[in-house]
């Protein structure tokens, strides 16, 4: 909502069984709330090797997600989603445009997410699509499975959420059904965000 700030702590394992390219990224995002319908967040992006003894710091994300109408006025919920990657010296190096549909029934709760991002070094386009259920147990407990295909590689797993709007941890688990020699097995992620 509007004047409203969140801080979210991110980390991600990418699992790759078959060699040492293990790594581990870290995202810092502060996100507010421009209006009830615009926020706006800032990420500060880490990475580790797994050989590597200290994260290096690899830049910037920088995203914009706007609501197109009221929850209650339509069947599924389009957001607008756009954000942008940039090096520690900010020069633009991936952008990526989303398009997020949600739906809430009761307790249960689905999600699309079709996502075209670009890469400006390489000059390549990548097109994904991550889609999500989750059911509400009570109040501070959700439980549900998510899915990520892409050309690289197709994803799913269970995901838990617990907490409330104030503070909430969420744990996911995604394992390759189909992949790229270049991609990994498995990724894990942790978040963890409170209301500033």
């Amino acid at each position: 909502e509007k004047g409203e700030s969140e801080i979210e702590f991110y980390t991600t394992y990418y699992d790759f069984s078959e060699n040492s390219l293990n790594k581990t990224k870290q995202y810092i995002e502060l996100e507010v709330g421009m209006n009830n319908r615009l926020d706006a967040g800032v990420y500060f992006r880490f990475s580790q090797l797994e050989s590597d003894d200290i994260f290096s710091f690899d830049g910037y994300k920088v995203k914009v997600r706007y609501r197109l109408f009221e929850p209650d006025k339509v069947t599924l919920n389009p957001i607008l989603y756009l954000e942008s990657y940039m090096d520690p010296n900010f020069s633009i190096t991936k952008l990526e445009n989303k398009l997020i549909l949600t739906k809430d029934w009761g307790s249960f709760n689905i999600a699309l997410n079709p996502t075209i991002e670009f890469e400006i070094d390489e000059e390549e386009t990548k097109v994904e699509l991550y889609s999500a259920m989750s059911y509400k147990l009570n109040p501070v407990l959700r439980l549900g499975l998510e899915c990520k295909l892409s050309e690289y590689g197709d994803y799913i797993g269970p995901t838990f959420s617990h907490g409330s709007e104030d503070i909430f941890i969420s744990f996911g688990l995604l394992r390759a059904i189909r992949k790229g020699s270049d991609q990994p097995d498995q990724m894990i992620r942790f978040i963890l965000g409170t209301h500033i």
